[in-house]
């Protein structure tokens, strides 16, 4: 318990009078809270212009570093890459980041695991070859590389033209019929004109004879076709020809070779024929009849007789200058089939009518003499 007990008064000094023991408690209370109580409250003028101090700790982190895998990228190479068959091909891996294992598909069924592998292709065709590339920490790329191996063989040249001989101007269409792929063509007409074309037309525009080369190419070798005296080019269908004679000179054209078959030539109807010409010149067009009734304007036209019997067959080649006829007499024979309603009537069934009526009349009237 605090006793309080009054002390006089000091104007000098004292403002409030506290108890002796007051002062005392509270301070020990103070202390009992912590040092930074005691500051601010016992001394709150001099906290105000005190100097603050401040410590920095510095406290160690450790950093643990991730360092991600580098990855395999497959690449690759071969040495040729086009060729005839047999074609050996020495394939070379160029993987980056150092892939351990490796594995080659080489487009033909047939594989590999090693690292720079040797290979052949016996099959003429073009091979995707594919490389899957792989390293220690199991990462794997695949390089792909498209038609990369071509095996062919050399060509061998070969063509026709669609037409061998005509009158100036001639065109002829030729077609290349080359075999194991050519990439490239060399044309001599054997006018001194040329063309790379595959399939050129070409223009001969004066007379006579010539032969024609083709050189075919390809990444695997060359050759060559020729044929000799294969184009023959003559003047205008007719010519104009002075007649030996006392009368005055007349000019007469004349014509190219102008012929025709048939095959068959003999059959039982309905008889089908197939009619072909044969001609040196370029008639401009073409006129059939087939003896019976029947004509066509094609060029090989195929007929059917359907009526027995023997017809004469004429083809009509027309020229600028004119037409000339070319007539085959009693060409095609038709026969016809036994019973066929078209057979002759027998001259005997009427004979034997008549006499059949006249019987009938001896005997049921007699015979009557004049």
């Amino acid at each position: 318990m605090v006793t309080m007990q009054p002390r006089p008064i000091d104007n000098k000094k004292d403002i409030l009078i506290y108890p002796e023991g007051f002062f005392n408690t509270r301070l020990f209370l103070i202390i009992c809270v912590g040092f930074f109580f005691i500051t601010s409250i016992a001394v709150p003028a001099a906290a105000a212009n005190s100097t603050v101090t401040t410590t920095t700790t510095t406290v160690p982190v450790t950093t643990n570093t991730v360092i991600a895998p580098v990855l395999t990228v497959a690449r690759f190479t071969g040495t040729p890459t086009s060729g005839s068959a047999p074609l050996t091909v020495q394939f070379t891996d160029t993987s980056t980041n150092s892939p351990t294992s490796w594995s080659w598909d080489f487009g033909d069924g047939n594989t590999s695991t090693a690292q720079n592998p040797i290979h052949t292709y016996s099959t003429v065709g073009n091979y995707t070859v594919a490389l899957t590339a792989t390293s220690t920490d199991g990462g794997s790329n695949t390089a792909i590389q498209t038609r990369y191996i071509t095996v062919n063989n050399a060509p061998v040249a070969s063509f026709y033209g669609s037409e061998t001989s005509g009158t100036a101007p001639f065109i002829v269409q030729f077609t290349d019929t080359s075999t194991n792929s050519p990439t490239s063509w060399s044309w001599n007409f054997g006018d001194n004109e040329t063309s790379a074309e595959q399939n050129p037309s070409h223009t001969y525009t004066k007379p006579g004879t010539y032969s024609v080369s083709l050189i075919a190419r390809n990444s695997v070798g060359i050759n060559q076709s020729v044929q000799s005296d294969y184009i023959t080019v003559s003047t205008l269908p007719f010519a104009e020809v002075m007649m030996t004679t006392t009368a005055k000179p007349t000019p007469v054209p004349t014509f190219p070779t102008v012929s025709f078959s048939g095959t068959p030539t003999t059959g039982t109807a309905p008889l089908t024929v197939q009619f072909t010409i044969t001609t040196s010149g370029r008639p401009a067009s073409w006129s059939w009849d087939f003896g019976d009734g029947g004509t066509s304007t094609e060029r090989n036209p195929s007929y059917t007789y359907v009526i027995p019997g023997t017809y004469t067959v004429i083809l009509t080649a027309n020229y600028p200058a004119g037409s000339k006829p070319v007539t085959k007499s009693s060409y095609i024979t038709v026969n016809g089939g036994s019973g066929s309603a078209s057979s002759p009537i027998s001259p005997l069934v009427p004979i034997g009518a008549i006499g059949i009526i006249a019987m009938v009349s001896h005997l049921l009237f007699g015979t009557k003499r004049y």
